[in-house]
Formats: structure tokens, sequence, C-alpha cells
């Protein structure tokens, strides 16, 4: 069933999409369609010079991504603000 509380915010450039699937007060959820040669990280490593997922869109602070796909893969990829969200979807137990 379609949450109604359910907010879109399309974004799209060259080289992915992104679409806000859910907001409340806290925490805001991102899917995104990862593209080849980014990494699947917001902060970069001092010694690599390689694009980030911050460069996709205007995410907000603290964003960061539910799991991971290697940088020479592309595909989709859950982000969150929530890292207790993270941790569940992450966990081994579920």
């Amino acid at each position: 069933m379609p949450n109604p509380n359910k907010t879109a915010n399309n974004a799209s450039n060259q080289t992915g999409s992104t679409e806000r699937i859910e907001s409340n007060q806290h925490h805001q959820h991102f899917k995104i369609f990862k593209p080849y040669g980014f990494l699947s990280q917001f902060l970069p490593e001092s010694r690599k010079k390689k694009h980030l997922l911050g460069e996709l869109s205007n995410f907000p602070d603290k964003t960061m991504a539910i799991g991971r796909l290697d940088h020479d893969s592309e595909g989709l990829l859950l982000l969150t603000t929530n890292g207790m969200m993270s941790y569940k979807v992450r966990d081994k137990g579920i």
C-alpha cells in the first residue's frame, strides 16, 4: 500500500538520479542510482581523488549509504540520515 506521507523530490543529472523517498521531523531517506566510478561514501579519503555520492545531489548533513557498491559497479543504493536505520537494515539478524 502506498505511503500517504511519502514525498518525492526528484533530481537528476548526467551521472545519476536521486529520489527522496521518505521524510519526517528527524530523518530523511533516499534511493539513488550510483553510477560507475563513484565511491559509496560522502567523506573523501585524503589519498584518493575519487568521485563521491555527495557530488550527485545536495544531500543533508550526516547522510550515509545503507550498504555499499564498489567503485567499478553501478546500481540502486539506499541512503539515510538515520544511523540506527542503517544498522537495522544491515544487521545479520534480519
